[in-house]
């Protein structure tokens, strides 16, 4: 494991040996918010990362991931991004799958998150430079 799991505030960090702290959110991004994949990062089993969160959140990883995407989401509607790009950033397949995850966590359509704004080609050209 690249370090210790530590819950700061609302946050999550991999704190590693030399003190050096991870965002475990910013970590989820890069592994395009999949559990597997983020194990793999942290250097662990996926069972070893299920009882970490477990004792640490009270939550399964995949959920804590789910709840993330959603927050990532809400970043780029904040940017004034439209709901496709977010909808293909934050790596959903499919618009309507994504559609109903917004909704059942924020209880709002994507539309009635989106921001009209000229920021939507630059914050693109953020995310990917």
């Amino acid at each position: 494991m690249l370090g210790k799991l530590v819950k700061k505030g609302s946050k999550l960090f991999c704190v590693a040996e030399t003190d050096a702290q991870l965002d475990v959110s910013k970590l989820a991004r890069l592994c395009e918010f999949k559990s597997s994949d983020l194990a793999s990062l942290l250097n662990i089993s996926e069972r070893q990362m299920e009882r970490s969160f477990h004792d640490i959140l009270n939550m399964p990883p995949k959920s804590w991931l789910r709840e993330q995407r959603m927050v990532y989401a809400r970043e780029l509607f904040d940017r004034g991004m439209h709901k496709r790009e977010v909808a293909s950033i934050t790596g959903f397949k499919s618009y309507s799958h994504f559609a109903a995850e917004v909704a059942h966590f924020f209880s709002k359509k994507p539309k009635d998150l989106e921001r009209c704004s000229g920021k939507r080609s630059q914050v693109l050209l953020e995310q990917l430079g």
